[in-house]
């Protein structure tokens, strides 16, 4: 008697798990084809809030369905990223349009780079989608000099990406004597050349050998400046064919 009410029960689950997939079917499927319903071109609904996309689809005889949120750069938090089905294709009325809303922009944790060198900071902070803002120089008793005294924003601050971190960098004790070039007799070329530090190099690519009697022909392009920090966008070419490029941050003090 129990191994006979079990298959019933068994029986009844299958034939109520294969209606519920009949009713799917029939809704999303058959019935579009059997009832002769009209079809318009899907609205754009880009950057418009829920509300405001509720309103024109509902003018056009349309529904909205929530489906995945992201984070956008640009697209404030709420508005709508993307639809399916897109801009300008064909859906029936009465059908529902699939909206991916905006979660607004990636926020980023700020680093501490407090008493790390500048070429260290940059790294911590390109990896955190940051960058370096003005570089300022002042005298420290307790910080090692070149290295990092403070920074603006502080520590555990989120910004957006490409947010700027203004730096303050030891240049050493203030009774300590500070390191002067010679510049005396030297022309503005050599001496900009001479006030020019290395600050590191990035996306460096090695991309054909080059061999003895090979005219090497260098080329750099001021990509990016900001205050006293510039970045170089430098190409070496044989024969007109790009052999080597990299990307070289330098820092004037």
């Amino acid at each position: 008697m129990t191994k006979l009410l079990r298959q019933l029960a068994l029986l009844a689950s299958a034939a109520l798990l294969a209606g519920i997939l009949f009713m799917i079917l029939l809704d999303a499927v058959i019935m579009p084809y059997l009832v002769d319903v009209p079809s318009i071109r899907a609205p754009n609904l880009q950057n418009l809030t829920v509300p405001k996309a509720t309103l024109l689809l509902d003018q056009w005889g349309l529904g909205i369905a929530i489906g995945d949120s992201l984070h956008h750069e640009t697209i404030s938090a709420g508005a709508v990223i993307d639809q399916d089905p897109a801009l300008g294709q064909r859906i029936k009325k009465g059908r529902r349009i699939v909206v991916t809303l905006s979660k607004g922009p990636r926020y980023y944790t700020v680093p501490d780079v407090r008493r790390v060198s500048l070429r260290e900071a940059l790294l911590q902070l390109e990896e955190n989608q940051l960058q370096i803002g003005e570089i300022f120089y002042l005298s420290s008793n307790s910080i090692p000099e070149d290295a990092i005294v403070d920074q603006t924003p502080s520590a555990g601050t989120r910004l957006p990406s490409g947010s700027l971190i203004d730096l303050k960098i030891s240049n050493g004790p203030s009774t300590a004597p500070k390191r002067i070039p010679n510049l005396v007799g030297l022309s503005i070329e050599v001496v900009e050349d001479t006030l020019v530090f290395f600050a590191g190099i990035n996306n460096a690519k090695f991309r054909s050998p080059v061999i003895p009697g090979d005219q090497l022909i260098l080329e750099t392009t001021l990509s990016n400046k900001r205050r006293n920090f510039w970045v170089f966008e430098g190409r070496a070419s044989v024969d007109e064919k790009l052999v080597a490029q990299a990307e070289v941050r330098l820092m004037l003090q």
